[in-house]
């Protein structure tokens, strides 16, 4: 067999991750309050972006080359989109989070640990077996709307978070 057709075998032969294979859950972080009694369990989202890897790099000349070497790393997020119940119960849990326990009702900024909640992050595979899981401690970040449109649909938000801090980062190993 050539190598061409030894590549094709080899591509098939691996089973290759799937974008829906994933879950998030939420909850209290190590002074903040819980999540609403329904979201305790799961959490609504419909997509996530989680901010693995950031590496900045410096640039310089060498001649008549430019070079370029890691540098360092910056702010790592997580973007969550999600769609929320009749009662906006996610919507106000996020708007209690930010303008109670962050901001104190307009009457101070809380500290770091005070402001923040836990997220654990599965990735999965097709038969549900936990790849990896990775814990946060994370606030929010930026805006969060209230829209609506004339559309018969479900009522779906996004917000980014900073990640403030990392619980744990575990991945099964792979084996053969």
């Amino acid at each position: 067999m050539g190598l061409w057709m030894e590549s094709v075998e080899t591509l098939r032969s691996v089973e290759w991750s799937k974008s829906w294979l994933w879950d998030i859950k939420f909850s209290g972080g190590p002074i903040a309050t819980e999540v609403p009694a329904n979201f305790t369990t799961w959490f609504p989202a419909t997509n996530i972006e989680e901010n693995i890897v950031t590496l900045e790099t410096h640039d310089f000349n060498g001649g008549l080359s430019t070079f370029s070497i890691p540098k360092s790393t910056t702010l790592f997020d997580l973007k969550v989109t999600f769609i929320d119940d009749m009662f906006l119960s996610i919507e106000n849990w996020v708007d209690h989070w930010v303008n109670h326990e962050i901001l104190g009702g307009g009457k101070y900024v809380a500290c770091l640990e005070s402001s923040v909640k836990r997220v654990d992050i599965a990735k999965l595979t097709g038969t549900n077996e936990i790849v990896s899981l990775n814990s946060y401690y994370v606030f929010p970040k930026g805006v969060l709307y209230s829209s609506g449109n004339s559309e018969n649909n479900f009522h779906s938000s996004e917000i980014e978070f900073v990640i403030a801090g990392i619980i744990d980062k575990s991945h099964k190993k792979h084996s053969k």
